[in-house]
């Protein structure tokens, strides 16, 4: 579907501009018109001598859908002004129970970033090359060892495409150091 370009003339301005004196919404005139509504008002705001601003509707002027619009909103504006204690109470989603990792006593080791001292009490570690699917990728070395598919890792069980047990993502979201 092509765009038209339409041309107001002045015969179609005068009566659009009556139309709308005549109280017509914006979208009866473009459909007279066969031009859409935000056209309309682009003419009614560019001609605002020949369109007067309309005087907000009351009551006794509004149709009934944007009257029951307005009952609505005067509703949801006096439910939010209640006091908390009248509203009806929002049930709380039980928390997630947090898992608190007990760790091997720390190594004595000269390097920076020892990660040996976050491995699971009562766990050996496993061979990065020879972990498989659902367990922790958690390697025990220092970052600065470069030691390749022979890093030792936890190993332990994870969630379902996750790289760490909830021991060892809670140490990498900061949450033991």
């Amino acid at each position: 579907m092509g765009i038209i370009n339409f041309i107001w003339s002045e015969d179609d301005v005068t009566k659009a501009a009556k139309m709308w004196a005549d109280g017509l919404s914006s979208t009866a005139i473009g459909r007279h018109f066969k031009v859409s509504r935000s056209a309309v008002l682009g003419l009614a705001h560019r001609n605002r001598d020949r369109f007067p601003q309309r005087a907000p509707l009351n009551s006794k002027t509004m149709d009934p859908i944007r009257r029951r619009a307005a009952v609505m909103q005067r509703q949801r504006q006096k439910a939010a002004a209640k006091p908390a204690s009248d509203r009806k109470a929002k049930i709380a989603k039980p928390a997630k129970m947090v898992i608190v990792p007990q760790f091997v006593e720390e190594a004595q080791t000269s390097q920076r970033y020892d990660l040996s001292k976050f491995q699971l009490a009562g766990t050996a570690s496993i061979a990065f090359v020879d972990l498989g699917h659902n367990q922790c990728r958690f390697p025990f070395e220092c970052m600065e060892t470069r030691s390749g598919p022979a890093t030792p890792c936890c190993g332990a069980r994870t969630e379902e495409l996750q790289s760490y047990c909830e021991a060892h993502r809670l140490v990498m979201s900061g949450g033991f150091c």
